[in-house]
C-alpha cells in the first residue's frame, strides 16, 4: 500500500533552522542592544552569515542624526564594515578562506583594505583584542566598532557594532564604547548557550 505521508527533505529543515537561529539571535539580542543604544545614543547593528554574506537583521537607531546605508535585510559589505570584521575575525580559518576566496575587495574609501593579505592582518589585530574596527573603511566620516557573538558550541553566531560620525564622535570616544559593546555580545551569547573558558 503506497505511503502518501510528505516527509520534508534535509534541505529544507536546514533553510528552516537557519530562520530560526536568525529569529533566536534577534529576540535574545534586541535587550542588549537597546541598552547599548541607551549607553551610547548611537546607531547599533546586529549581523549574522548567510550564505558566506554578512546581513543585517536588526537595528537600533541613533537618537540624533545619521545617514546610513544599512536596513535591515540588506548586505554588510563583508570586508569593510565592523559587524563584518568582527564575524569574518572569529571564523575557523578555513571558512574565512571560504568567504573571501576570489571575492572582489572594492575600495569605498582610502582606508578600505583591498587585499587579502592587509585584510588578515586588520583580522589578526580584530582577534588580539577582541573587537573590530571600522575606521571609515567603509563611508568616509562614518566608524565603528563591532565584536562577536558566540553560540553555545563556541561558534560565531553573529556580531553587534555601534556606529557613528567622526564628527560628532572621535575615535577615542568611539573605543569608549569597546566595554559596553563587549558587556552586549558577552550577555547575548551567554544568553545563547556560550560559556567562558
Amino acid at each position: 500500500m503506497p505511503d502518501h505521508r510528505y516527509r520534508l527533505g534535509a534541505a529544507t529543515f536546514r533553510l528552516g533552522f537557519q530562520a530560526l537561529d536568525a529569529i533566536d539571535i534577534r529576540s535574545v539580542a534586541r535587550p542588549f542592544m537597546e541598552k547599548l543604544h541607551e549607553q551610547t545614543g548611537e546607531t547599533v547593528h546586529l549581523g549574522t552569515l548567510e550564505d558566506n554574506e554578512v546581513v543585517y537583521v536588526e537595528k537600533v537607531e541613533a537618537t540624533r542624526p545619521l545617514r546610513l546605508h544599512s536596513r535591515i535585510g540588506a548586505i554588510a559589505t563583508v570586508h569593510c564594515t565592523g559587524v563584518s570584521k568582527a564575524i569574518l575575525a572569529f571564523l575557523p580559518e578555513a571558512k574565512r578562506g571560504t568567504i573571501l576566496d576570489g571575492r572582489d575587495l572594492a575600495r569605498f574609501t582610502d582606508n578600505t583594505h583591498t587585499t587579502i593579505a592587509a585584510l588578515e592582518s586588520d583580522l589578526a589585530e580584530c582577534r588580539e583584542r577582541g573587537f573590530a574596527l571600522d575606521a571609515e573603511e567603509h563611508e568616509p566620516g562614518i566608524h565603528c566598532v563591532g565584536a562577536p557573538i558566540l553560540s553555545g558550541s563556541g561558534d560565531v553566531a553573529g556580531a553587534i557594532s555601534v556606529t557613528a560620525p567622526l564628527s560628532r564622535v572621535d575615535r577615542g570616544a568611539l573605543l569608549e564604547f569597546v566595554p559596553a559593546l563587549l558587556a552586549a555580545t558577552q550577555e547575548t551569547s551567554k544568553q545563547l548557550g556560550w560559556r567562558a573558558q
